[in-house]
Order: C-alpha cells, then structure tokens, then sequence
C-alpha cells in the first residue's frame, strides 16, 4: 500500500485520485503498488521436459556395436583362410644327422603326393608316412573339410550358430593335425627304419662280425632321423587357435 503524497491518506492499488482531498496520484507509484502485487502471483510453470531421441542418433551405439562383430566375423574368417593356405607350407621335416631328406607339406598328406627323400639313396626306401605313399592322409584330409566347412557357414548360418559351429571345427582340425604331425608321422618313422633294419640284417649263420657291424650301423642310422614340425605346421596352428578366439568373441555378442 502506498500514501498520498498531499494528505497521508492509504491509497488502494491503481487508484489515480486520492479520496480523502482528491489529489491526483502518481503514475509511477501507482506502479509500484501494483508490483507487489503481481510478483504474488502464481509461479510460472517449469519449461517441458525434453523429448526422447529418436532416429540415427538414437541407434548410434548398436550400429558400432554391430560392425565391430562384423569385423570380428571377418577377422575369422580370414584367420581360417589363412590355415587352409598354410597346408602348401612344410609341415614336417625328416632329417638325417641334420642333413633334410624329406620335406612334407599339409597339401602332400592330404593328396598322397609324398615327395621321395633325398640325399640318403637306399636308406630309406620308402617315404614314412602315417597313410602311407599309396594315398592321402585321413585325418589331415578330413582336418582340411572341417576348415572350410567352418569357413562356410559363416556365410550361410546365423553368426552366433555360424561362430560357435566354426569353434568346433576349428578345433578339431587343430587336434587332428597336431596329433598327425607329432604323434603318428614320428611313429611311421621309427616303424619304417625298425623293418628296414629288419631287412638290411644278414641271415643267421653269416659272419658275425659283418653282421655286428651292419647292426650297429642301423641303430646309428635309426638314432641319427630326426622328424621335426616345420613352419607350416605352426602358422597352421596357429591361425586355426586366432579362429577359435575370434569366434568366440563373436558369440559372445549379444547381437545376431
């Protein structure tokens, strides 16, 4: 409330004539009474809350999400065909007191294509091998469809199903070549060089010491092969071990 400036009487808001004397009021405190007045008023109201997001904001982390499995995928299969590449590569290498006679690659077990030894003509006349030289390896020819059929259903099937299809493909085919390379073709080895020695010994009744002497010479001969994994062998393994993890972590995704 506001006082007329002439005779002190109260003056109500926006009143422009005092009514004790009748002195005009002034505009500007008229004004000032009315502000009270209207700050009193109701408060204004909050401003609305912000919509959702929509659109390719929105769905931004699940299209990163999606293409970083994509490359995951990707990244495994070419882990996979890195490994079928591999078989080209020396596998095993046999070796005579150091000196290589015979290098096999995966592609010659899974054909049957065995290359002859060199080096050493008439030790060893046959090329040890677990299939033998009349054909190819079973296990490394069936290692070998597994790897491309792990390579193809990730084309053909869901990625989760083509991922954990391709882990167990995979991981056979590694079982499956290790167990050639570092069980069978070693013991194909010393079989072929037992029955050669077997048929390099002279008959009983001959000279002994010529006998002797032949004998110590196929044990020396047998101790001096050697049969080692070459290159081959272990980028194989190891491409075919990058395919498993990769596929695992594309199974683990929870995007299909």
């Amino acid at each position: 409330m506001t006082q007329c400036t002439n005779c002190g009487a109260t003056l109500e808001p926006g009143a422009t004539v005092c009514p004790a004397c009748g002195t005009a009021v002034d505009a500007s405190a008229a004004s000032a009474a009315a502000a009270p007045a209207a700050a009193s008023g109701p408060a204004a109201s909050p401003p609305p809350a912000a919509a959702p997001m929509t659109g390719p904001a929105a769905t931004a982390p699940a299209a990163t999400s999606g293409t970083s499995t994509s490359n995951l995928m990707n990244f495994a299969r070419g882990a996979k065909g890195i490994a079928l590449l591999c078989f080209v590569l020396p596998w095993v290498t046999v070796s005579c007191a150091g000196t290589p006679l015979v290098r096999i690659s995966g592609l010659n077990l899974a054909t049957g294509s065995i290359p002859m030894p060199t080096g050493m003509p008439g030790a060893m006349p046959d090329t040890p091998t677990p299939g033998g030289a009349q054909g190819p390896d079973i296990l490394v020819l069936l290692a070998a469809v597994l790897i491309i059929a792990g390579l193809v259903v990730t084309f053909v099937m869901p990625r989760r199903k083509a991922a954990l299809a391709a882990i167990g493909a995979c991981a056979i085919a590694a079982a499956l070549i290790a167990f050639t390379v570092l069980v069978r073709i070693r013991g194909a080895v010393n079989e072929q060089m037992a029955q050669s020695g077997a048929a390099g010994t002279p008959p009983a009744g001959g000279n002994s010491e010529l006998e002797r002497q032949m004998q110590q010479q196929m044990e020396q001969m047998t101790q001096a092969i050697s049969v080692d994994p070459s290159i081959g062998f272990w980028l194989t393994l190891i491409a075919l071990i990058a395919a498993i993890v990769l596929n695992k972590m594309v199974h683990g995704r929870t995007d299909t």
